[in-house]
Order: C-alpha cells, then sequence, then structure tokens
C-alpha cells in the first residue's frame, strides 16, 4: 500500500510537490491580478478552499497588498472562503477591498 502524496512527511517532498501545493497557486493570483489589471479590470474576487493551507494565506496576503495598492484607483480585491454566491456577488460590487469572508 502506498502513502498519499498529502501524507508524505515533508522530508519526503519534491520541489515539484513544494511548487504545487504553495508556489502554484499564488503565482497564479498574481497572474490573474495582472492580466486583469492590463484589461481594465476593476473587480477581483478570490474563491479559497474553506481549509487553512499556506498557498491559501499566500493569496490572501497578495489580495491585501493589491487592495490596499490599487483602492485609490477604485479597485476592489477580495477573498471568500468557500463559495456562496451571494458572498462572492457582494464582494465583486465594489462596496469593500482587502476583505476576506
Amino acid at each position: 500500500m502506498s502513502v498519499p502524496d498529502d501524507l508524505k512527511p515533508i522530508e519526503a517532498w519534491t520541489d515539484d510537490d513544494i511548487a504545487a501545493r504553495y508556489d502554484d497557486p499564488a503565482r497564479a493570483a498574481l497572474r490573474a491580478l495582472e492580466e486583469g489589471r492590463r484589461d481594465g479590470a476593476t473587480r477581483f474576487v478570490f474563491v479559497l478552499p474553506a481549509e487553512v493551507s499556506a498557498a491559501s494565506e499566500a493569496v490572501r496576503l497578495l489580495m491585501l497588498g493589491a487592495a490596499r495598492q490599487w483602492e485609490s484607483e477604485g479597485v476592489t480585491v477580495n477573498c471568500v472562503v468557500g463559495d456562496d454566491r451571494r458572498v462572492v456577488e457582494f464582494l465583486a460590487s465594489g462596496a469593500v477591498t482587502g476583505k476576506t469572508l
């Protein structure tokens, strides 16, 4: 019986394991922000999984930085944990920025 990747001791993780769990989600969020701004987007809402992880926290911190940087330009950037459509719609309305719900 093999051990699932999620249960491998951290010492057994490869560079690809670490990238998939931590680096890739943050890079994808940064790419979404950069491409969105380049295309003129002014509302960003990241939907994060309910379980807390280092990758989710990295995306949340990236969101906070972008929210602070772009707030004066009328751009809002928020996160929702889980996926309640009403919460996403509220965050996308532009009423608030830099929030995690």
